[in-house]
């Protein structure tokens, strides 16, 4: 994975847009880098951009007026056992959780989700975020937390 390499997201808003299509998000992330936690843990950042959305979609308009929650994909290592502190701009972030749900009706898929509630953004304040995610094992590096192999999280 490329230092400073471009990170999809979804970010969902208030009730007016109820999406999580990342092609209508303007921001996406940009992965700062890993460094030690506390504790056993490693950190990883990433910085929030702006890249723009048609303003014809009524879920651009409103993501530009305000963010509410961000949602990443994860794996099954990386639930709220192994995810030990969340961070905004440095400080600790408490409204967070890790979701679980099962993706067909037999329950032999299942997705997972790191989700960091009450944001309170807009297109002003939430570019240049910075979003710190401590973890430990048996969550530790970046494609145990994105659940990837490219280095792009979903």
């Amino acid at each position: 994975m490329k230092f400073l390499s471009s990170i999809k997201n979804f970010v969902s808003c208030s009730a007016r847009c109820d999406t999580y299509d990342c092609a209508c998000s303007p921001y996406n992330l940009t992965y700062l880098g890993a460094s030690p936690g506390d504790k056993n843990a490693t950190k990883h950042c990433f910085s929030i951009g702006y890249v723009g959305c048609n303003p014809a979609r009524a879920c651009c308009v409103a993501l530009n007026q305000n963010v509410d929650k961000l949602a990443l994909t994860t794996s099954a290592d990386c639930q709220k056992s192994s995810v030990t502190r969340v961070e905004l701009n440095g400080r600790n972030w408490l409204s967070w959780e890790s979701k679980a749900w099962n993706l067909t009706s037999t329950g032999s898929a299942v997705g997972y989700e790191l989700r960091i509630y009450d944001l309170q953004y807009n297109q002003a304040t939430f570019p240049g975020v910075q979003i710190c995610i401590s973890v430990k094992e048996p969550c530790s590096g970046i494609t145990d937390l994105c659940d990837i192999n490219s280095g792009t999280c979903q």
